[in-house]
C-alpha cells in the first residue's frame, strides 16, 4: 500500500513566513488585544489557504485560546502570553514544516 505525503510549496511557505515576521507582536493596552486577536486570525487564516495543514486551522489552534481569553477579558499579561504563544507556534510549524521539506519527508515544489 502506497501512502500519500503532504506537499507544501517554499513560495507559499515564505509568503507566511514573512507575513508572520512582518506582524507586530506586542500591544500596548489590553483594550488593543481585541483588534490584535482578528488580525493574528487573518495570519493564521493566511497559512491555512497557503499550505493547507490542519495545523493553522484557527478553530484547532492557539488562536482559540486566544479569542476565549480575549472574550474573558482576562489581565493583559494573560493576553500578552496568549498572544506569544500565537506567535511561537506560528513560527515553531512552519520551522518545523521547512525542515521537513529540506530533509525530504514531505514532497515540496518550487
Amino acid at each position: 500500500m502506497d501512502k500519500q505525503r503532504a506537499c507544501y510549496s517554499y513560495s507559499a511557505l515564505t509568503h507566511c513566513a514573512d507575513a508572520v515576521k512582518a506582524t507586530n507582536w506586542t500591544v500596548r493596552r489590553s483594550a488593543e488585544h481585541f483588534s490584535k486577536c482578528f488580525e493574528v486570525k487573518k495570519l493564521f487564516d493566511l497559512c491555512y489557504d497557503e499550505t493547507h495543514c490542519m495545523l493553522f486551522d484557527a478553530d484547532f489552534s492557539p488562536w482559540a485560546d486566544y479569542l476565549k481569553a480575549v472574550n474573558r477579558k482576562d489581565t493583559k499579561r494573560a493576553l500578552d502570553k496568549e498572544l506569544h504563544n500565537c506567535h511561537r507556534f506560528l513560527a515553531n510549524e512552519l520551522n518545523a514544516i521547512a525542515a521537513l521539506m529540506r530533509a525530504g519527508e514531505v514532497d515540496s515544489i518550487d
